[in-house]
């Protein structure tokens, strides 16, 4: 079973107390449906528009961050190729050499990480 974070249960705790109140099953369905919501879209925007893209949870977000910062470092690695390629200078550059060893370094950091 996965194991969730004090935001999640809090959130679990809050819809069950919600559905399993009486005034709750008298309402109609869609005031029903709108009161879930609201606590869906109050979860959703705790962690603000960076909660949404890498995630509110600490050890995740850490790492998809990391993974976005390689990610993003590789595509320069790659236009830079590209233009000394195409202006007939040596394919591995300076930025290349400099950049190379951080991501690999960060890469084996991400999949390498041991759980405790």
């Amino acid at each position: 079973m996965e194991e969730k974070d004090g935001a999640d249960v809090k959130i679990y705790a809050e819809i069950t107390e919600l559905v399993t109140s009486e005034g709750f099953k008298n309402m109609p369905e869609n005031i029903q449906e709108k009161a879930l919501n609201s606590i869906e879209a109050k979860s959703q925007n705790e962690g603000g528009w960076m909660g949404r893209i890498f995630g509110t949870k600490k050890e995740n977000a850490a790492m998809n961050i990391a993974f976005t910062l390689c990610g993003i470092l590789l595509i320069f690695c790659g236009i830079d190729i590209i233009h000394a390629v195409l202006i007939g200078k040596v394919a591995y550059t300076e930025l290349v050499k400099g950049v190379i060893p951080v991501v690999t370094l960060t890469l084996g950091y991400i999949f390498g990480k041991s759980e405790k």
